[in-house]
């Protein structure tokens, strides 16, 4: 005997709903919700999971005020070997922590991933480390990146820092992919990327299912990746709630048909100024769009280019 489960998770303004047929104990009374469930945990032991558990702390902790950064080598600082490279990594964080500390700001939420692979190609790179980090303090002056009066490329001290704000929107699953995709797989001890403690963790909860039917988003959300298999009746959604628009915003909707917006900066009149930027990547091959990016590594970036970042 079994019944329809359908586990909910809730990051940020993302939602996703997995829906499963769970056997053995019984139906659970209608509405009742159970934190932590290990089905739960089972739908997610691949690669395709970590990338979901990466994207919900995404969603649930950062936003268009936070940065992506990426510590290049220089010649002369090249890690010898893994251990190294996470050695340079949690030491990164640590001087990061004390200058917030003396900057009287508060602790930074981070997450990082020691990478050897170029984003869009996966092909090797030299190696490097990307931080996902909150934007507290941190300000681009006469071409240089700084935290308070001190220079990024400084507090690194193994070469280059490129720095970019992360684009303004709900669901950076595209990033979560992107990150991961450059992390190291030959090990399975190898922990993928590393958060600091201060992060809102999302929950999956439990209820039960009626009916084997598809999943369907509520009006007006942004669906954004939806399976379901007519067979065994288990599916997947994942949606954008939509957004309430303010009073300022009524008159408008963007391309989606939905109220998620995409802030670029401001237009002649001061009024927002929107551009059509989707939540799932640049196009289909997973990794983020994003804003030219100041670079502080000596290196010039044409618009809408990489340039030497990983």
């Amino acid at each position: 005997m079994g019944y329809w489960a359908v586990y909910k998770i809730v990051s940020g303004n993302v939602v996703e709903r997995y829906k499963a047929w769970k056997s053995g104990g019984g139906p659970r009374p209608r509405g009742r919700r159970v934190k932590g469930s290990t089905g739960m945990k089972k739908l997610e032991q691949n690669r395709a999971g970590a990338i979901r558990r990466a994207a919900r702390v995404l969603n649930a902790n950062f936003s268009h005020a936070d940065l992506l950064l990426t510590l290049n080598y220089d010649d002369a600082h090249l890690p010898g070997d893994w251990d190294c490279h996470e050695r340079d990594r949690a030491l990164f964080l640590e001087r990061y922590k004390k200058r917030l500390k003396k900057l009287g700001l508060p602790a930074a939420r981070w997450m990082s991933v020691c990478a050897d692979k170029d984003g869009k190609t996966g092909r090797e790179e030299h190696r490097h480390v990307h931080v996902v980090i909150s934007g507290d303090g941190v300000a681009f002056r006469d071409g240089v990146w700084y935290l308070g009066d001190t220079p990024l490329r400084e507090i690194w001290g193994k070469g280059g820092v490129w720095a970019e704000q992360l684009w303004d929107q709900d669901d950076y699953t595209g990033l979560a992919v992107y990150l991961l995709r450059q992390a190291r797989t030959d090990a399975a001890d190898w922990k993928q990327y590393h958060t600091s403690r201060n992060l809102i963790r999302p929950e999956p909860e439990e209820e039960q299912a009626l009916t084997g039917r598809e999943l369907r988003a509520p009006k007006g959300a942004v669906v954004m990746e939806n399976h379901y298999d007519a067979r065994s009746g288990s599916g997947y959604i994942r949606y954008v709630r939509k957004r309430k628009k303010s009073k300022a915003e009524a008159g408008e909707t963007d391309c989606h048909g939905a109220a998620r917006l995409a802030m670029t900066g401001k237009s002649g009149d001061g009024s927002p100024r929107r551009c059509a930027a989707r939540n799932d990547g640049d196009g289909g091959d997973g990794s983020p769009r994003r804003l030219t990016p100041p670079r502080d590594d000596g290196k010039k970036t044409g618009a809408g280019g990489k340039g030497g970042g990983k």
